[in-house]
């Protein structure tokens, strides 16, 4: 939602072509992923780019560096709705995969088509208040974003 809010051009692609809004949430997701650290622990050795990491060594996993990285997307630090989707890791993968990931692309998606839909007029009335402005938390995302809705 902040994301579309907070660019017209977005906001008017997504209220012209509702089917856009699933676009816009993987987007959104990927540039501001709610976990942007996981840890976990290296099963078994590792060899990598001539470093050895040892079975049991903890390492931090960025997911939010890894959907900006310029090496898989061009032009990263911008939402484009016609961006091919590749995998998402913003819910984690694997046997460590979020449950509940289908609920919130659902949950977002369905927020979107109803604050783009013909006679629904929402514009951002301030910034976001953010879970943590700290640059090594955890966790990131918003905890309110201050919208104004009307009917027109």
């Amino acid at each position: 939602v902040y994301a579309m809010l907070s660019d017209p051009d977005l906001h008017q692609a997504v209220r012209d072509d509702a089917n856009l809004a699933d676009n816009a949430v993987a987007e959104g997701l990927r540039l501001y992923a709610p976990v942007r650290m996981i840890m976990r622990y290296a099963m078994e050795d590792i060899f990598y780019n001539g470093l050895k990491i040892p079975a049991g060594t903890r390492l931090a996993l960025n997911w939010g560096a890894g959907g900006r990285d310029p090496a898989v997307y061009e032009d990263p630090l911008k939402l484009r709705l016609a961006r091919p989707q590749i995998a998402s890791q913003t819910f984690g993968a694997g046997g460590q995969i979020c449950p509940g990931r289908n609920v919130v692309r659902s949950i977002s998606t369905v927020v979107l088509q109803v604050l783009t839909q013909p006679g629904v007029h929402a514009t951002l009335v301030g910034e976001p208040r953010w879970v943590s402005a700290d640059p090594i938390s955890f966790y990131s995302h918003p905890l309110s974003v201050p919208v104004a809705i009307e009917r027109v």
